[in-house]
């Protein structure tokens, strides 16, 4: 269960325009039946382009020229269910409570004052803590191109080399002052993004933290698949690798990342096959074999469970975005 209001502006907002005209396109129909149009409007704001926005955050997140804001709240023990990627950096930071990351092939926890990075295409979830509240920020380098010069935001952006910051009070205080200022003056938002990669690119995390035995043996599973998603033949040899049974491999990941290893290790295989049909013009089943399918017909199959698009229509959006 989880709140969350929601800041989004894209450079060219078809889809708004897309909701407009089926308004108007449908407006005799008020008319002829009588129905409240208020009424109406408000059930189509909060439910239909809710469930867009809920389709987004599953799988693969199509922000493209977007800067996004967004605030929620999560309750203790909330996971998100699906592992997703965006193709724009985010910036988490958590307003209070506390909770757990799942970034590629590492357990991050991350309480007050502090702030997790993510770069483009970092497979991801929230993991779950304690009931928590958070800020996602969400830009492209698309989107800062337009206001800043190449040298200015590589720069900035190479803060992204670190994972987490610990900031003291004080700092942490004027992080959420900028982003505040950001929900009030969104017009304004590439100033303030500016300003606060600027504050950010200054501190570096230090921080150790103890690590639990069985975050332990959760990094070394996750290590290993990323590193060998595309020859791992089947759980056996996951388990043998980290030197654990594969009762108790399937048992502990299940039980602490609320997803199977083959349902984890898909994803990140799909994330991957992703990455080479944005950039290149291999042949399916080159690609299948590639990322560790001997079947093209099951990679398709897994990818539409994924993606909820298939490789050559993935392939045509890309192209045609």
């Amino acid at each position: 269960m989880f709140f969350s209001h929601t800041l989004v502006f894209h450079k060219y907002p078809l889809c708004i325009t897309y909701h407009i005209y089926f308004l108007l396109s449908i407006g005799f129909i008020f008319d002829l039946y009588r129905i409240d149009i208020t009424e109406f409007l408000l059930y189509y704001v909060l439910v239909i382009t809710d469930k867009e926005r809920s389709h987004m955050a599953n799988g693969y997140n199509p922000l493209n020229d977007w800067f996004y804001l967004n605030r929620q709240t999560r309750k203790k023990g909330d996971r998100q269910s699906n592992l997703h990627y965006h193709h724009s950096y985010e910036i988490f930071i958590i307003l209070r409570g506390s909770t757990t990351l799942l970034a590629d092939d590492k357990l991050i926890s991350v309480s007050k004052n502090e702030i997790v990075l993510l770069k483009p295409d970092d497979l991801h979830k929230n993991n779950g803590g304690t009931e928590h509240e958070r800020y996602a920020l969400h830009f492209t380098e698309h989107y800062l191109s337009q206001y800043m010069l190449p040298d200015a935001y590589q720069n900035l952006l190479n803060m992204f080399n670190n994972q987490k910051i610990h900031l003291d009070s004080a700092q942490f205080s004027s992080v959420i002052e900028i982003i505040q200022r950001m929900e009030q003056n969104p017009n304004y938002s590439y100033i303030h993004i500016c300003e606060l990669l600027t504050i950010l690119s200054s501190y570096k995390n230090t921080e150790k933290k103890k690590v639990s035995e069985k975050h332990r043996t959760i990094d070394l599973i996750l290590e290993y698949i990323n590193k060998n998603y595309q020859t791992v033949q089947n759980l056996d040899d996951i388990s043998d690798a980290v030197h654990i049974s594969k009762p108790h491999l399937c048992k502990l990941f299940k039980q602490e990342m609320n997803i199977t290893v083959s349902d984890y290790l898909n994803t990140v295989r799909i994330n991957n096959a992703c990455e080479i049909l944005r950039n290149s013009k291999h042949s399916i089943t080159d690609i299948a074999t590639s990322c560790g399918y001997n079947s093209s017909t099951y990679f398709c199959k897994t990818f539409r469970h994924i993606v909820h698009m298939s490789p050559n229509e993935y392939r045509k959006h890309i192209d045609t975005n």
